[in-house]
């Protein structure tokens, strides 16, 4: 599949039930190697195996599913971009801006936050997640945001690989961010949308 077989559409809030149609879930075979990460916006981060490789679900936490996002999202600034090839859809992303409930934002409202990523586990690795990231990138640009930040944990190594080759930097290395996932360090990869920098 090339970057020209994919096409991108914006989409309005309804369309969260069928963003949560495609699987986020994946599983964790690697961990990001904390010791020997380097936080330049170049920096390529060493991994490590994990020795009990098991599936990782974000929409198995309570609350968590984009059908639950509805009465968040309600008075919030969004878009949903979706991915088709064919006319099946194989990709999705959420973006927020001027969002005061959006804990990455911290009350900016220049700030925008690429709330979730999702590709369909078929078309993974071949360019869909990237031009999804772009097209998020571009949406909040248009919408005067300075900045885009996203979360994610050291368990999910795709997605921060993703996040190092789109030109994001890490912001910050968070132990302990997730009561009922101890073992999970979250990571805060920011990107400036300001040209020049």
């Amino acid at each position: 599949m090339q970057a020209s077989d994919i096409e991108l559409r914006e989409e309005p809030l309804t369309a969260l039930a069928d963003h949560g149609t495609i699987s986020i879930a994946f599983c964790v075979e690697r961990i990001v190697d904390l010791t020997t990460l380097n936080r330049s916006p170049a920096a390529r981060f060493a991994d490590r195996h994990c020795p009990a490789p098991y599936i990782k679900d974000y929409d198995a936490i309570a609350g968590n599913r984009p059908a639950d996002w509805a009465e968040r999202f309600a008075s919030l600034c969004h878009t949903s971009i979706s991915a088709y090839r064919g006319g099946e859809r194989i990709g999705s992303a959420v973006v927020v801006v001027d969002s005061p409930t959006a804990r990455l934002i911290d009350g900016d409202a220049d700030v925008a936050v690429l709330w979730d990523l999702r590709v369909h586990p078929t078309s993974r690795g071949m360019g869909v997640g990237g031009a999804l990231f772009k097209a998020a990138e571009n949406w909040a640009r248009a919408r005067g945001c300075r900045q885009m930040k996203v979360e994610t944990q050291d368990v999910n190594v795709p997605a921060c690989r993703l996040y190092a080759k789109e030109g994001c930097r890490l912001e910050s290395v968070e132990h302990g961010a997730y009561r009922e996932l101890p073992s999970e360090v979250r990571l805060i990869w920011a990107k400036s949308l300001c040209f020049g920098f």
